[in-house]
């Protein structure tokens, strides 16, 4: 059960003035007020200390993603909460105050106090208070009056919960803070609800950056596209094939980037993905073959397409490379004493300058093979696929346009 106020101040009395700890306080502010005994606290201090306004400033710049994340909740909470005089504020994990939020009134009872943006308001700095209890114990409380460290912070309630990061340590703290008389369970609900919001907003936050890092390193052309057929979001690798801009790249219309595709067919209508082959790609430089893969979605009654485009250079260059379509030997990779065997090899560099066809004959396993890399890899097609329209690896016959015989 809730101790009243007058039974706080014999409490902290008792403690303050003789040592004594009533074990119906809340664990974890009779620990933190043990442990401002042992600071040397002052219980008729109770005064924040602002740090310099630069060092506020970098205090404020590591926290930026913490507090662009919180004031829209912190807003919408203190629009229930204004007409009680509260006031809302968010600090770091140590317990600097980052954002304070109340109307005049209460905000002028907080500044001799110096409860203000860029205070430290930690135990050792001004006593067991909400904002401390919620940061070095790791939980949620409301307290009363006395239950307060220092005296001058007698006639507030304050309610706090810690914010967690990513990994379940705590970042920050929200505090709600009126008069003691009004104190009411209920202000702790509204302060657990933002911290639950604050925590999800940035959770989502996390979970976009990921995906948009893994989109952006995509060598693929990726877009979302609205029901206007005009792209609403593209990763890097759109915005080089199109030559555009993220803004300008929502201008164009993909319609008309993609003439060959029929963006106006009923088989749209199943949500069914599409893939194309080879498409024409109208970009900043000309047309390109590509493969597309287009996926519909429909979500609260809006409907978008993901476009995926693959460059058809990019795929025969893998198809290649995963096929063995590469030479990868040279001239200076074939090693033999053999007096024959040099001559051949000198023979095969001479024609290797020919743009023509040549015939490369011998048994199984004589090299013939390794003969047709060195011969691409020689010549005018150096770097491109080896498609053997100029090699031909036979077996002991006729002669072609030039011969090679192992």
């Amino acid at each position: 059960m809730a101790l009243d106020i007058e039974t706080l101040k014999e409490i902290w009395a008792e403690f303050i003035y003789e040592g004594k700890l009533d074990p119906r306080i809340q664990p974890p502010v009779a620990d933190s007020w043990q442990k401002c005994r042992a600071y040397g606290v002052n219980p008729e201090g109770g005064c924040g200390t602002r740090v310099a306004d630069a060092v506020f400033q970098s205090i404020k710049d590591a926290n930026r993603t913490l507090i662009d994340t919180a004031m829209p909740i912190m807003h919408s909470v203190f629009e229930i909460v204004q007409r009680s005089h509260f006031m809302l504020v968010l600090t770091d994990a140590v317990g600097y105050i980052l954002v304070s939020i109340g109307d005049e009134m209460i905000m002028s009872k907080t500044r001799d106090m110096r409860y203000v943006a860029g205070a430290l308001w930690n135990s050792q700095s001004v006593g067991t208070n909400a904002i401390s209890v919620a940061l070095d114990y790791d939980t949620a409380i409301q307290m009363v009056g006395p239950e307060h460290y220092c005296r001058s912070h007698h006639g507030w309630t304050c309610s706090a919960a810690p914010i967690h990061g990513e990994n379940g340590e705590v970042i920050g703290c929200i505090n709600m803070s009126g008069d003691a008389d009004k104190a009411h369970d209920h202000t702790l609900g509204l302060v657990l609800a933002a911290v639950y919001g604050i925590e999800g907003q940035m959770s989502l936050l996390r979970s976009r950056e990921i995906l948009r890092t893994a989109l952006e390193v995509s060598a693929d052309g990726i877009m979302l596209v609205g029901t206007d057929y005009h792209p609403i979001w593209g990763n890097s690798a759109a915005l080089r094939l199109f030559g555009a801009e993220a803004d300008a790249l929502t201008r164009l219309d993909v319609r008309t980037l993609m003439p060959d595709i029929r963006w106006n067919s009923d088989e749209w209508n199943d949500n069914a993905k599409f893939f194309a082959d080879d498409t024409r790609v109208r970009t900043h430089t000309g047309t390109v073959r590509c493969t597309a893969a287009i996926t519909p979605a429909e979500n609260f009654g809006t409907r978008t397409m993901n476009v995926t485009l693959k460059k058809q250079k990019h795929l025969i260059d893998s198809v290649n490379k995963m096929s063995g379509n590469r030479a990868s030997y040279t001239f200076d990779d074939i090693y033999t004493r053999d007096m024959g065997m040099k001559k051949t090899i000198a023979l095969a560099r001479k024609y290797a300058l020919y743009d023509g066809n040549i015939l490369i004959e011998g048994d199984s396993g004589t090299g013939k093979e390794l003969i047709a890399q060195a011969i691409h890899n020689a010549g005018s097609r150096a770097g491109r696929p080896l498609c053997g329209h100029q090699l031909c690896l036979h077996p002991p016959g006729p002669a072609g346009n030039r011969a090679v015989r192992l």
